[in-house]
């Protein structure tokens, strides 16, 4: 992970800074990564509990970070997820009670279920700041997965005991339920690209006509009413080819969506992209699309607005304080099938498109830099 110099002179009296997270999947290796990267601006000494895929801290702040890992095991049934889910609690909770003198602050991070971790640290008397990447409860929701209902209660606790609620936009307050809490609500964020890594190596008209999408294949995301738009998108434009990458539950969803609906071989999909290769790939991609049914603050539109290609998303979490609709993106008004195949035919035909990479690529450059997030975080640690 790349980071620029440490301003020394604005340097203050550091903090201990602790951070739990629950046992991260791959895409949340960057999110953690930044997170350490800001607080070590902040702290000399950060103690990091996550999961074991998150590997070890980068070599530029590797002295300042004391890592302990928490493996986590696949479970098939609800009986035996819910268990494992308690034991990774626990085991939390025991770290974060053996490192009660070497920490003055925890913060929560991609772990809004862990109510355990959060009240141990608490009764050490700690304060908590518990950062929400995601709206935790829409996936079970959308499932009709009976768990939703203990979990709503486990988050109504977790917010309460936190000291403070960080959020990635003032959008998320109402979206996520959270306006009893607004007295505790910071806004911030980890984001920060390195813009000479992602950037733009090929022009969009050097580019063939591929759409694409990249993230988890999960519920929330949008990636089934994505497939549902494919067709129509086909039989629209013959020139048009699908590009489909990333993992999740949902994969046999989408081979089987293949096998059936792509007899002229216009759709590849393909797994997880290393982070190292992300710039190559949307350099490849004349349009990005988002259909997600919530959203945080995805570091995938970020990193297609940093690489010129043009982003197409619903209008949910942090997406439209980035995209403006033919500014520096393309908003869908939902995120129906009929609705998606209409936004790409009018993001493809649109004919100022290189105004808007610029104006993307501009933002991008300017207000998510290092600097800006360090910034952030420092006000509100200095503010519990």
């Amino acid at each position: 992970m790349k980071t620029p110099e440490h301003d020394e002179t604005e340097m203050k009296k550091p903090l201990r800074v602790g951070v739990f997270t629950g046992p991260i999947k791959r895409s949340g290796v960057v999110p953690v990564s930044n997170l350490i990267a800001i607080l070590s601006s902040i702290s000399d000494d950060i103690h990091l509990i996550t999961g074991d895929i998150w590997g070890t801290p980068p070599k530029n702040i590797r002295e300042k970070v004391h890592l302990y890992t928490i493996k986590r095991k696949i479970r098939s049934d609800m009986i035996s997820g819910v268990t494992n889910h308690i034991r990774i609690e626990c085991q939390i909770l025991r770290k974060i009670l053996s490192l009660s003198r070497n920490v003055d602050l925890w913060i929560c991070f991609m772990g809004d279920s862990l109510t355990l971790p959060i009240l141990a640290a608490r009764l050490t008397g700690k304060k908590v700041i518990l950062v929400m990447a995601s709206d935790y409860i829409l996936p079970f929701e959308m499932q009709g997965d009976i768990l939703r209902i203990p979990l709503k209660l486990l988050l109504r606790i977790n917010f309460i005991a936190s000291s403070r609620i960080v959020l990635y936009s003032e959008r998320h307050i109402d979206e996520w339920h959270l306006g009893r809490y607004r007295g505790k609500v910071s806004i911030a964020h980890e984001h920060f690209l390195d813009v000479n890594t992602f950037k733009i190596r090929k022009t969009i008209e050097d580019r063939t006509d591929t759409i694409g999408y990249i993230g988890r294949f999960s519920v929330e995301k949008g990636i089934l009413t994505f497939l549902d738009a494919i067709p129509p998108v086909l039989e629209k434009n013959d020139e048009i080819s699908i590009s489909i990458s990333g993992d999740g539950d949902l994969l046999a969803d989408i081979e089987q969506f293949i096998d059936k609906n792509d007899p002229d071989k216009r759709i590849r999909l393909s797994g997880w992209i290393p982070h190292e290769k992300l710039p190559a790939c949307l350099n490849e991609l004349k349009l990005l699309i988002l259909p997600s049914h919530t959203e945080g603050l995805p570091n995938i539109l970020l990193e297609a607005m940093a690489c010129g290609t043009p982003v197409l998303a619903t209008p949910v979490g942090s997406v439209p304080d980035l995209v403006k609709d033919e500014s520096t993106g393309f908003i869908l008004q939902n995120n129906s099938p009929e609705e998606i195949a209409e936004g790409v035919m009018r993001a493809l035909a649109h004919p100022d498109i290189g105004g808007i990479i610029t104006n993307a690529r501009r933002l991008v450059e300017e207000e998510y830099t290092y600097r800006a997030a360090v910034k952030e975080y420092r006000g509100i640690l200095a503010s519990v």
